[in-house]
């Protein structure tokens, strides 16, 4: 199922960017779903993600994508409760 998934993604993307596949994919049992989430992948997704993650909150904004819609009065609040963040 996953072969078939990345295959897809790769021959066909604008059918599946409508996510409809995928949403199929995971019409499945419980057990086959839990079978699917691939702990060992995840966890290596999740270790690469950690790593990223260890530059300053600007950089992971930029890295990522992340708008920063706080207005300053807002932004200032969450640096005072959050300094540790920030050194």
């Amino acid at each position: 199922m996953v072969i078939d998934s990345c295959k897809m993604h790769v021959e066909t993307p604008e059918y599946v960017n409508s996510k409809a596949w995928d949403a199929d994919l995971v019409k499945v049992g419980p057990i086959t779903l839990q079978e699917l989430i691939i702990k060992s992948l995840l966890d290596l997704a999740v270790d690469a993600v950690r790593e990223m993650i260890k530059e300053s909150p600007e950089e992971i904004c930029k890295m990522f994508k992340i708008k920063n819609d706080f207005i300053p009065v807002q932004e200032e609040e969450v640096r005072r409760e959050n300094p540790w963040v920030y050194e």
